[in-house]
């Protein structure tokens, strides 16, 4: 047990492989070939913390700009996934009835947790949303797929924000969730407090 480690940390195993190699052995010797005392003898690493990147509202705009085509879809769900703090699987599941435009809201079902929530409808993305809505006059799913019974995978949504963001040139690695940590750190520098942003 302790030279497989060894060996591990030797070739540079990541904490997630390490651990996960770790828990296979765990489950081994506590179901296939019971030996509970190995449990002693492993040692889970802790994943090192990265601080995430973020865009500057300069390089956000760029890369809204710069969604590819045809038409405003990827402009206004990227938008939709800025303004509003969303993961990407939450915006690609975002339905034509979840906008309330009345209230300023756009309801998130089931999202992370299980849990439903509001966030709040900005009245950038609510004119971007009309546009689109006018343009692509979507049925059921907000921003639906090549087959429109079902919505855009989050793989259409990376792969995309991939492509703007090459066309945009900002140099820095991100991902869908880029754009989260970008919309948290931008309220935070025009003062909402951290409940807000919470």
């Amino acid at each position: 047990m302790r030279a497989i480690q060894l060996n591990m940390k030797e070739r540079g195993a990541g904490a997630p492989t390490f651990n996960n190699r770790l828990a296979v052995m765990s489950f081994f010797f506590a179901t296939a070939c019971p030996r509970p005392e190995t449990k002693r003898h492993m040692r889970y690493q802790r994943a090192a913390k990265k601080i995430p990147v973020v865009l500057s509202a300069e390089e956000v705009t760029r890369i809204l700009q710069a969604a590819s085509g045809p038409g405003l879809r990827y402009r206004a769900a990227f938008s939709v996934a800025y303004r509003g703090g969303l993961r990407a699987s939450v915006v690609t599941h975002l339905k034509v009835g979840d906008i309330d435009s009345g209230r300023m809201l756009i309801r998130i079902e089931q999202g992370k947790g299980r849990k439903d929530r509001h966030v709040m409808l900005s009245p950038g993305m609510l004119d971007l949303g009309r546009n689109y809505y006018r343009e692509a006059q979507p049925r059921g799913w907000m921003f639906p797929g090549r087959n429109r019974i079902v919505p855009i995978s989050t793989r259409q949504f990376n792969q995309a924000l991939g492509v703007a963001y090459d066309f945009a040139g900002s140099g820095k690695k991100i991902s869908p969730h880029t754009l989260r940590h970008s919309f948290a750190t931008h309220l935070l520098e025009s003062g909402a407090g951290m409940g807000v942003i919470q």
